[in-house]
């Protein structure tokens, strides 16, 4: 889960062959914060988890062709979320054993 004044987003992430399968997401935000989570999902599809680890909120912004400077930050809560989402699934797949 990911937080953010005013918005909230949970990440959660398929995972097969050490690679995101599909990436779901529930959102409560402003449509700035909802367009980078679209398109956090974009970015990670298809990746290895290693790779999708690593998407920045640099990353989202540019996938969206910009935006507004005041909303920058709603693309920190796409990335900041997947990021979650990669270290729980990590986190249980090691108690799994």
């Amino acid at each position: 889960m990911c937080f953010y004044p005013g918005d909230f987003m949970k990440v959660f992430i398929r995972v097969e062959e050490n690679g995101v399968k599909d990436v779901k997401y529930q959102i409560k935000g402003c449509p700035a914060s909802i367009a980078c989570a679209s398109a956090m999902t974009e970015l990670a599809m298809g990746k290895p988890l290693d790779d999708a680890m690593f998407i920045t909120d640099d990353d989202i912004v540019a996938a969206l062709d910009g935006l507004p400077e005041f909303k920058v930050h709603c693309s920190a809560l796409g990335a900041t979320g997947l990021a979650h989402a990669i270290i729980d699934y990590f986190e249980r797949s090691v108690k799994k054993g």
